[in-house]
């Protein structure tokens, strides 16, 4: 389950923004969980109470990392886009490491 409004598909909602956000378990910090919502702060708090079946499993999560779209779509391709890369380079873009991240696309690029 991500963070997304089944059903919801339009683009651009005056007003309302949308992040994407990355979870960390503190039970088990390897794992990462990527997704996209109007309200992270609200959503951390149902991945916490268990509302969320792919992250019950590894409670408690805290946020590392958010980033903000004015535009719905954006947000769920760049949730897409992230949900794709390797736990490096998510950790590289959650430590805020753009060299790191950049040699790590360049490796999966050649």
């Amino acid at each position: 389950m991500t963070g997304h409004e089944p059903g919801r598909m339009t683009g651009h909602e005056p007003g309302r923004m949308r992040y994407v956000y990355i979870l960390r378990s503190t039970r088990s910090p390897k794992r990462l969980y990527v997704g996209v919502s109007s309200s992270p702060e609200r959503r951390v708090i149902e991945h916490n109470q268990s509302k969320c079946d792919s992250t019950k499993r590894f409670r408690p999560w805290e946020i590392v990392y958010l980033e903000q779209f004015e535009n719905k779509m954006a947000a769920f391709q760049r949730e897409k886009q992230i949900k794709k890369w390797s736990r490096g380079k998510k950790e590289a873009l959650i430590a805020g490491e753009a060299q790191m991240l950049k040699e790590l696309s360049a490796c999966r690029n050649k």
